[in-house]
């Protein structure tokens, strides 16, 4: 049987076409991924959603609904790997809950939205817990709550005694020495307070020195201006699939290094129009979807940019994630 995330995209796409050809549609690219709808992830529809679905897709309907239907159907799958469904109640968690819903009829208590929430919070109780631990543990929580319940009509609390200087937190006074006896009902022969308050001992003249902190410089970040880093970075990106230029300049548009099939300074000049109309805002990556070219630019130190010009069908997770390493590395 398909599992929901199957189920969730072709229902999608039934706005569109009929529920036989989006089912069509989404088994293909399944089968081409080396996938089918029984065993498909959400992560997995991630990846076929941007590229094989997508290409589908936007030869069926126009190009700006295919796009608005593929971010919709990203960002509903990412809030289901947020926070994945629960499974539901098992049947001994089920009659403790209806328990608990008749005391809380029985007791009747006064209306406070913390016993409804309470109630709606053991819905979600992971099914992965012990019984017996689960419930036990709910039970004590609704003690607690309940017994923060007041009806209108209860009298307001009498002010609190002044504190005591010499113990803060304890009432000045203690009528009838109370507070004492049940303070030391369990420990009768509890220590004077000025032995628990005694300072520390110093130490010795004699003590080992405290073991010095180990120093560890930061790591050098890499000569970009070395032809041969230039060129290490330029031939890591130009192996890349869909890749058809990359491109290392400066923020004023000078070319330091290229692998690129087309001008080389007129895609430096486009990188640094690019960086001013940003402006000061710093950035990591600048990505635009030029329909026929996919154009990712990243400032490198150095007042270094690298820019990317891929093909269309170019697996842009892939790429983002490529820059981002190189970032670090160097």
């Amino acid at each position: 049987m398909a599992n929901p995330v199957y189920h969730m995209v072709c229902d999608a796409f039934t706005h569109f076409v009929s529920r036989r050809a989006a089912e069509n549609l989404v088994r293909t690219a399944l089968h081409d991924a080396g996938s089918d709808p029984d065993r498909v992830t959400a992560r997995e529809m991630q990846e076929l959603l941007r590229t094989s679905i997508f290409r589908r897709l936007q030869l069926i309907i126009p190009l700006d609904q295919a796009k608005g239907q593929i971010r919709s159907l990203l960002q509903e799958l990412e809030s289901t790997l947020a926070s994945p469904a629960r499974p539901p109640l098992s049947e001994q968690a089920q009659r403790s809950l209806e328990e608990l819903r008749q005391a809380v009829a029985q007791a009747q208590l006064p209306p406070h939205p913390d016993v409804d929430r309470l109630l709606h919070d053991l819905e979600q109780v992971p099914q992965t817990a012990e019984p017996e631990r689960v419930i036990g543990a709910l039970w004590d929580d609704f003690i607690l709550i309940s017994g923060r319940l007041t009806s209108p009509d209860t009298p307001e609390p009498e002010a609190a005694a002044p504190l005591s200087e010499d113990a803060p937190g304890l009432p000045e006074k203690d009528p009838g020495g109370l507070l004492l006896e049940e303070l030391f009902e369990f420990e009768p022969e509890l220590p004077e307070l000025p032995e628990l308050l005694e300072p520390p001992e110093t130490p010795s003249p004699t003590s080992p020195p405290a073991p010095a902190r180990l120093q560890v410089s930061a790591r050098p970040r890499a000569d970009l201006g070395a032809p041969e880093v230039r060129d290490l970075i330029l031939s890591r990106f130009a192996l890349e699939e869909g890749v058809t230029g990359v491109l290392l300049s400066t923020k004023t548009g000078q070319v330091l290094g290229a692998r690129t099939r087309s001008k080389a300074e007129e895609l430096a000049s486009l990188s640094a129009a690019t960086t001013l109309l940003i402006g000061q805002k710093p950035f990591r990556v600048f990505y635009a979807d030029l329909e026929s070219h996919l154009v990712c630019i990243a400032p490198l130190h150095g007042n270094v940019l690298l820019t990317v010009v891929a093909g269309p069908t170019t697996n842009v997770g892939r790429l983002l994630s490529e820059i981002q390493n190189i970032k670090e590395e160097i």
